[in-house]
């Protein structure tokens, strides 16, 4: 609708200024005893057509000037509510992991993800929402990838630790997009409740607990459509914790060299 409403004043505003360049025309030429040959007849008023022509004219240029001006400094307001605008505070659980799967609808490219000190407990929604996502990517030539970070102790895992990363690796296997995932290991002693969530480098989230023993993170900030802090904790993401991090894969070969597998 904006769209069309725009065409239609560009529109408006052409044919002013064709308009008012006419009349002015007209009446130059009248003023300097031209007869225009597709005028059926001398055309009089000379100074009314000067006046009208030239005051047309200047509307027309100066609508367009206006419109102009006006898209700046919307775009320029854009840019300040884009830098300015804080996060939403996330109070629940629940809230929190809504929040992170309204965020993965909007996945183009990059998920990045970071659980510190627990093993999988993302709720499956989360994970079949994700694997949707990567399937849809998938079926439009464009796959986007889904990486993800586990940091935990490794001298302390979590109970049912390789057990609970199976079973949410074997969810993206059935969806069929198993090659778009990631998974690497992280070695961090001692572990914190911390989540960070990061998709595309436009939305963050950052999930925490807030008291000892909670497995759940039932606290947190969401920065949606943030595109500048959420590239900040995407480079931190990838240049430091990525890098310090191993892959499940290379993980499992160390344990089972450890237990003479």
């Amino acid at each position: 609708m904006k769209q069309l409403d725009r065409i239609i004043e560009n529109i408006a505003t052409c044919l002013l200024i064709i308009i008012g360049l006419a009349g002015f025309a007209i009446g130059l030429a009248d003023f300097v005893g031209w007869e225009p040959p597709f005028l059926p007849q001398k055309v009089p008023l000379l100074v009314i057509l000067l006046i009208v022509g030239l005051l047309a004219s200047a509307i027309g240029l100066e609508r367009v000037g206006r419109f102009r001006r006006h898209d700046q400094q919307l775009e320029r307001f854009e840019n300040l509510m884009a830098r300015s605008l804080g996060g939403q505070h996330l109070v629940r659980y629940n809230e929190v992991y809504d929040s992170m799967t309204r965020h993965v609808g909007t996945l183009h490219k990059r998920l990045r993800t970071m659980a510190v000190g627990r093993s999988i407990t993302s709720p499956d929604e989360w994970a079949k929402t994700v694997a949707r996502r990567l399937q849809e990517t998938k079926r439009a030539g464009a796959p986007a990838k889904f990486e993800a970070i586990l940091a935990v102790d490794f001298d302390n895992l979590p109970p049912d630790f390789q057990q609970g990363i199976e079973s949410r690796l074997n969810l993206y296997k059935k969806a069929g997009v198993r090659d778009l995932v990631s998974l690497y290991i992280l070695d961090l002693k001692p572990p914190i409740g911390f989540d960070v969530h990061i998709v595309d480098k436009e939305h963050l989230i950052l999930a925490l607990t807030t008291l000892a023993g909670v497995k759940d993170t039932p606290y947190g900030i969401s920065f949606e459509n943030q595109p500048l802090i959420a590239s900040e904790f995407a480079d931190w993401y990838d240049q430091i914790v990525l890098k310090k991090a191993i892959p499940y894969e290379e993980w499992i070969q160390k344990q089972q060299q450890k237990s003479g597998v």
